[in-house]
């Protein structure tokens, strides 16, 4: 029997397998170049466990708006996720090789 946590760690193997693979690296970096400094941090706030983020300043406020635009940020009850998963695997792989 498979238990949510095997179910979990399958689907993360698997977001990273895809992300190694040129195409859909190819178009996570597009997605990333596309974004302003400001943005990558954010992004990469969330992509961690304990994101460092002062929701009160108007400049953070700014920046999660655009990324809600974008749709690559979506709050999830009290939790902010990054949509696509693919993309936030991405963040993963890339905030771990400048690690």
């Amino acid at each position: 029997a498979l238990d949510a946590n095997t179910v979990m760690t399958r689907s993360e193997q698997l977001l990273y397998e895809l992300v190694s693979k040129r195409a859909v690296r190819s178009e996570c970096e597009t997605i990333w170049k596309s974004l302003s400094d400001e943005e990558r941090k954010m992004v990469q706030e969330f992509s961690g466990n304990r994101p460092n983020i002062d929701p009160n300043k108007f400049e953070v406020q700014q920046i999660f708006a655009l990324l809600q635009q974008k749709q690559l940020l979506k709050v999830q009850g009290t939790r902010v996720i990054i949509d696509p998963p693919i993309f936030q695997a991405y963040v993963k792989s890339i905030a771990s090789s400048e690690s």
